[in-house]
């Protein structure tokens, strides 16, 4: 008899657990966290695709020696970059992946290569501004140390001389 209403007892509890009602509840929530997750993806390719705009506005900005327009653009930059990296912790590992997560995530990888490919031809033209601009220091350097000795050499009339080193 106590065998009997144990196992009686546990058809009821495991028929509470696994019945049609219970069961739906668990695969809709299921099918609700699986679209949270694809949104969150689709969240994540939104922002590297906005982080490419900003990236082409930045080179712009270079191109046109224009920095209040650069600075905005690296502020946006460093807003997207903030968004992706605090999404990046919502995002649950993966076990495994279905279709649209897998299509999802090519995404993600095609903007994140065009995204480097972008940073690295941004990164050489900013490091050609910045020896040009180098250069340009150099030479004002240079024609301060000129005009510092062209004074210096005419201010003396007893030195002055032609230019055939004569009086």
């Amino acid at each position: 008899a106590g065998w009997a209403t144990t196992l009686y007892s546990e058809l009821v509890h495991r028929w509470e657990k696994r019945n049609r009602k219970a069961i739906e509840e668990l695969l809709e929530g299921a099918r609700a966290s699986a679209d949270e997750f694809l949104q969150l993806l689709d969240e994540q390719c939104r922002s590297y695709r906005d982080m490419f705009e900003v990236g082409r506005q930045q080179r712009k900005c270079i191109e046109a020696h224009d920095y209040e327009s650069l600075q905005d653009a690296f502020s946006q930059m460093h807003g997207l970059m903030d968004e992706v990296r605090l999404r990046q912790q919502q995002i649950p590992a993966l076990d495994s992946a279905g279709e649209a997560v897998e299509s999802r995530l090519a995404q993600i990888r095609d903007w994140l290569e065009r995204l480097q490919g972008q940073r690295l031809a941004t990164q050489a033209l900013a490091e050609k501004l910045l020896k040009e601009s180098r250069e340009e220091f150099r030479q004002m350097g240079r024609g301060r140390v000129a005009a510092r000795g062209y004074k210096a050499a005419s201010s003396s009339s007893t030195n002055a001389r032609l230019y055939d080193g004569t009086r």
